[in-house]
């Protein structure tokens, strides 16, 4: 769903293997889209439409991935790009075009679907993941006794922002602007390139979640209570 209120429904018909309906938010029918892959994400905009689909590949170990933005109201303006990758994990619309998140790389589009860059995650095992407007945060973990996770942080090009090493067990990641908020065992961190800074918050688990506000304030969420966290600007 978009910040303005449209979304996309998935479903499948008798000729179809999916179908993406995009609403309004007066809960109307704008659009239809038909496709014979099967639908891994979706991403809804205030004007555009981004699906992918997946399919077996060439090669056993990737897929055939269908990249496809439009705008919300005209089917005929699709414009498509199928690529070989790992299983497409999410996918966020930008001012720069489309990113991309596989389980092998991240991949950068423009509002052509023409693709501009790419991130290969080589060895790395990702772990977790959260895609903003101006960056894409990657999370992984390390193998072997000693664990630990390894948080990246890219700009739209696919160049690094920064890195950040946790020792303690991370829960929940998300990214606003530049900005990432990790939340750990006992803490929020909160990184940009400029800053970084931690809250405490007593104790957390797996059924925590962050959601991020802006680039200083995110939510934090138990099963039992929700918190507002605000970072000083130093």
């Amino acid at each position: 769903m978009s910040d303005e209120g449209y979304y996309a429904l998935i479903s499948s018909s008798d000729l179809y293997n999916s179908t993406v309906e995009i609403y309004d938010p007066n809960f109307s029918i704008i659009n239809r889209f038909n496709k014979n892959g099967y639908i891994a994400c979706v991403d809804v905009s205030e004007s555009k439409v981004a699906i992918l689909t997946a399919d077996v590949g060439s090669d056993p170990a990737h897929f055939s991935v269908e990249i496809m933005i439009a705008d919300l109201n005209d089917a005929s303006s699709a414009r498509t790009e199928t690529f070989e990758a790992g299983y497409p994990l999410s996918c966020m619309i930008t001012s720069e075009g489309i990113s991309v998140v596989c389980t092998d790389s991240v991949y950068f589009f423009d509002s052509n679907c023409r693709k501009v860059s790419a991130y290969d995650f080589g060895e790395g095992s990702l772990y977790d993941l959260a895609l903003g407007s101006e960056s894409v945060c990657l999370l992984f973990k390390s193998a072997g006794f000693a664990i630990s996770y390894e948080l990246i942080s890219l700009d739209l090009s696919g160049n690094i922002n920064y890195k950040e090493t946790f020792t303690e067990t991370v829960f929940d990641l998300d990214v606003f602007g530049d900005t990432a908020f990790v939340l750990t065992e006992k803490e929020v961190h909160f990184i940009n390139e400029s800053s970084s800074g931690t809250t405490d918050i007593g104790s957390a688990d797996y059924g925590c979640k962050l959601n991020a506000f802006d680039s200083r304030t995110v939510y934090f969420c138990s099963d039992s209570s929700a918190s507002v966290l605000t970072f000083s600007a130093d």
